[in-house]
């Protein structure tokens, strides 16, 4: 009597402890997902082209990973196109190669695409941190 109770204690035990395949699955993809996003937070402005393709090519399929994914992807790629567009009307307006008042219209779009980069960037970090938690 009381080695089945325990059998079943351990058993029951072991069930709480396990993970689901879908649990497995998810922890999987936000691992991935979770390196290359790192890299391409760390990666110097003018080389994010690389990782940004890393973290493109990752497949996902749990629901949240992809969400997690694309707002990275979206606040990335906003950030460097937005910083590439703004350092490009510099140079022109450098090189005296553009209308001043187009040039600050450029610039003040870069702006506030580089603000609305910076709130997918922070969505980003706050989805990653929320799944990371999730899959412990």
């Amino acid at each position: 009597m009381l080695t089945s109770r325990i059998w079943l204690l351990v058993l029951c035990l072991f069930a709480i402890g396990c993970k689901s395949q879908s649990e497995r699955e998810l922890q999987a993809e936000v691992d991935k997902l979770s390196v290359a996003v790192n890299a391409l937070r760390d990666a110097p402005h003018n080389q994010k082209e690389a990782p940004t393709e890393s973290l493109r090519s990752i497949p996902c399929v749990q629901a949240s990973a992809c969400e997690y994914k694309q707002i990275c992807l979206q606040a990335y790629e906003l950030h460097q196109k937005s910083t590439q567009a703004t350092q490009e009307v510099r140079e022109l307006i450098r090189a005296g190669a553009t209308d001043p008042a187009a040039a600050t219209q450029l610039l003040k779009l870069g702006e506030r695409e580089l603000a609305r980069a910076r709130d997918l960037t922070a969505r980003c970090v706050e989805l990653q941190g929320v799944l990371e938690r999730a899959t412990l």
